[in-house]
């Protein structure tokens, strides 16, 4: 948890938008984010819940309330708010393969069911969860886990999508030969804009890259229904 009486003394605070008639003209992030401290302070506001509703049980009841993918989140926002930030990136990662995607785009189911949100605003989880994210791969914590030996086994991944490459990702740390086989010529567009445009060297492969087992069995399926997954193009 947070600050014990957090919750009770710091108001909701969350990120902002760039004004459209800016935001119009280009195609970087939009999102204004917190600064560290407001981050912080946010966290501290996460309560000392008797079940702590936000972690979701949809790996056990797909549709129930929360995260659906149990993301450890008061532990995460006390780490926060203790300024243990490498400890909180580690925490998230081992939930969550793509937080920086999650982080930008997920609806936030884990905030609709935050205990506060039952008779004031909910703790700005998702806000946090960018935060971890984005200061991880700014300070180098976002590494490839190779792993220590090979199964000899393959698999084939069809789709680049988020789901898709979260997949490729433990299983090539499991020491499988991962093949992801896509129909058009480049990876998912999230992969290519939107989510990982932010990064100041412009890498968009980056998430892509962080295993890198990943970086070339990564194929182009041809739309004919009579070609071979044998016969893909390589991207």
């Amino acid at each position: 948890m947070g600050k014990i009486t957090g919750f009770l003394e710091i108001e909701r605070h969350d990120r902002k938008y760039v004004p459209v008639p800016e935001r119009i003209k280009h195609y970087r992030e939009f999102v204004v984010p917190l600064s560290e401290k407001d981050t912080r302070d946010q966290a501290a506001r996460c309560m000392n819940c008797g079940i702590p509703y936000c972690h979701g049980t949809g790996s056990v009841a797909p549709g129930t309330p929360g995260c659906p993918v149990n993301n450890l989140i008061p532990d995460f926002n006390d780490l926060v708010y203790q300024d243990n930030w490498e400890e909180a990136s580690r925490n998230l990662h081992s939930t969550n393969n793509f937080p920086e995607f999650t982080g930008r785009i997920c609806p936030a189911p884990c905030e609709a069911s935050c205990t506060l949100n039952i008779d004031d605003n909910p703790v700005t989880i998702k806000t946090i969860e960018c935060a971890i994210a984005d200061g991880a791969w700014d300070n180098g914590w976002v590494k490839p886990e190779i792993p220590t030996h090979k199964t000899g086994k393959k698999v084939a991944i069809v789709g680049s999508g988020p789901a898709g490459m979260a997949c490729a990702q433990q299983l090539a740390r499991a020491g499988h030969e991962v093949h992801v086989f896509e129909k058009y010529a480049k990876a998912d567009s999230r992969f290519q804009d939107g989510e990982v445009r932010r990064r100041p060297s412009g890498d968009a492969d980056g998430s892509r890259g962080r295993d890198l087992s990943l970086r070339r069995p990564c194929r182009r399926q041809c739309e004919r229904r009579d070609r071979s997954a044998r016969d893909a193009e390589p991207i």
